[in-house]
């Protein structure tokens, strides 16, 4: 029996077919359906090609926002889908040493840089890796990388493909959906026509896997986060293994991609939880439905630490309070929606 080949896909939305405004990727504005639907038409291309080149399966990530925009109903049939926020890896949850090879799809460039919405992980004015500015892309590729599996794909405006390849190396097949103008506008394909480009792309990407090596940066891996407000990184500066180097920088270290993530991902939730405040009402009764599987994300997140203070752990108490009153926010909001539907009609 041959060996089973797979791909792993991760799907951002701001650098999908015809993005170039934070409206058009933001639940609840005017046009984010009709992007959720180019999104999908995007990851098929990918999935279609990958498939045409001999794939057996593919897995795909949502990895935009609360990370619900891909429709499961019109997504390639070959495909499964991991959907859905709270996920330990992000916007690689589910990869291991398994699969073949990686495509990024709609991604964009770092913060700072020419590309449509660009930006490094939200909250971010600036992130260093290992002393130089960075992208989401090579984060991603950092955490393949230590599974052993290379990126060998990436979809987007011209400068997160230059980004990417820049870091990876040239042989990773890029597809350019839209050539950036500013930050909010491009010139942009048709989308029958950047489906082809992607799927041409993705067919290659594939055959490639054996030719382009796993990203694996030297050890000791350093990230640095330049918070946009100097609260949050005094906030995170309360963890033990976080160093602040000044109002609004924090760094951590780690032997391993994996660790580093861990440690850097407590800070994006920690981010996360600071735009979800402002529900009313009963916080413990809140805290009390959801605190497992926030719990369970901090344990990860926090594994392995040998030592924890009375500061770090009244962080990680407000953090479940805080994730707490975004998901009794969410809940109300889907209520209150359905209720103006059962109105409207």
């Amino acid at each position: 029996m041959s060996e089973m080949r797979r791909v792993y896909i991760s799907a951002d939305m701001e650098g999908v077919t015809g993005v170039v405004s934070q409206e058009d990727v933001t639940p609840g504005r005017l046009n984010y359906e009709r992007f959720r639907k180019l999104m999908t038409q995007d990851v098929n291309a990918a999935i279609e090609g990958a498939i045409d080149a001999g794939a057996d399966e593919v897995l795909v990530n949502d990895s935009h926002g609360e990370m619900r925009n891909i429709l499961i109903e019109e997504l390639h049939p070959k495909a499964s889908l991991i959907s859905g926020f709270n996920k330990p890896l992000y916007m690689m949850e589910g990869i291991d040493q398994n699969f073949d090879c990686v495509f990024f799809i709609g991604y964009h460039s770092m913060v700072g840089g020419r590309g449509v919405l660009s930006h490094t992980f939200s909250g971010a004015s600036r992130v260093l890796l290992n002393g130089r500015p960075t992208s989401e892309g090579e984060v991603n590729a950092m955490i393949a990388g230590y599974f052993g599996v290379p990126v060998t794909m990436v979809s987007g405006d011209q400068h997160t493909v230059s980004e990417i390849k820049e870091v990876l190396g040239e042989s990773v097949e890029g597809a350019v959906v839209k050539h950036a103008i500013d930050r909010y506008s491009a010139r942009c394909l048709h989308p029958s026509v950047t489906r082809e480009i992607i799927k041409k792309a993705a067919y290659r990407a594939f055959l490639k896997a054996k030719q382009i090596s796993p990203y694996k940066p030297k050890p000791p891996i350093t990230l640095e986060f330049e918070f946009l407000q100097p609260s949050m990184a005094s906030r995170a500066a309360y963890l033990p293994f976080v160093e602040q180097l000044d109002a609004r920088t924090v760094r951590v270290s780690a032997n391993d991609a994996i660790s580093a993530w861990r440690l850097f991902g407590v800070r994006y939730y920690l981010d996360e939880a600071r735009k979800k405040r402002g529900i009313k009402g009963n916080v413990q009764e809140s805290a009390r439905r959801s605190l497992p599987t926030r719990f369970d994300f901090l344990c990860f997140g926090l594994s392995g630490l040998r030592r924890q203070t009375s500061q770090a752990l009244q962080l990680l108490l407000c953090f479940i309070v805080e994730q707490s009153q975004a998901i009794r926010r969410r809940e109300l909001e889907d209520r209150f929606f359905r209720v103006e539907q059962v109105e409207a009609r």
